[in-house]
């Protein structure tokens, strides 16, 4: 029977707006362009940014919910997370997903 791969360790949160891989956030950081958003734990809403090669190291070693390519709404206040309907956990690459901001009502 195959064990059940961990979560990733939690590092803390990063300042919003940043849109670098994140892997191994804490020392040292990564830094290249982010390539990868990936959803880690759906209660608490942790997930993280990564990039092409670091993706490939964290779906080898650790679990997630679901994941898209990193999309500019992504760090963005006020995000919300839209579920895949098909994700390739390979690439990274997804149909269906992403982030958005929700739309407000003009309570004017």
């Amino acid at each position: 029977m195959t064990q059940p791969k961990p979560q990733p360790p939690t590092y803390g949160e990063r300042a919003l707006g940043l849109s670098t891989c994140g892997f191994g956030t804490g020392d040292p950081e990564c830094g290249q362009p982010a390539a990868v958003h990936a959803l880690f734990d759906n209660e608490e809403g942790r997930n993280g940014l990564m990039c092409d090669r670091h993706w490939q190291i964290f779906v080898q070693n650790f679990s997630y919910m679901d994941v898209h390519r990193f999309g500019g709404a992504c760090t963005m206040p006020g995000a919300v997370w839209v579920y895949s309907t098909i994700f390739r956990p390979v690439d990274g690459s997804s149909v269906g997903g992403g982030c958005t901001i929700p739309l407000q009502e003009n309570r004017g």
